[in-house]
């Protein structure tokens, strides 16, 4: 839906491999993210690995997927963190805008 839409989105996927609210089963998603939404129609993805790379991602074309690798808890899950949910959101959306603010158009 979002390739076909093509909103102004920038979809970030947080990829542990694991459902792990329900025990820490693997995922059935166990492909390639980012060629999945490229085949999706979403004008660009790419793999994060590091906090470097993501300052590097031109965020120029929509809708773009970021998919952001990262590791499965190993223990018991235990009470939210903070921020809340909501928190955590403003701040990434915060982070955003200032990132395409500071990214040069023409």
């Amino acid at each position: 839906m979002i390739g076909e839409q093509r909103p102004d989105l920038v979809h970030a996927v947080l990829d542990n491999g694991a459902h792990e609210s329900t025990g820490g089963q693997r995922t059935a998603a166990l492909g390639d993210p980012v060629a999945m939404a490229l085949a999706c129609g979403y004008a660009a993805a790419h793999r994060i690995e590091t906090a470097d790379r993501i300052a590097a991602v031109e965020l120029t074309r929509a809708p773009t997927l970021l998919h952001i690798p990262c590791a499965p808890r190993s223990h018991r899950a235990g009470r939210r963190v903070e921020p809340s949910p909501q928190q955590l959101v403003a701040r990434f959306q915060t982070e955003l805008a200032r990132k395409n603010e500071e990214t040069p158009t023409g």
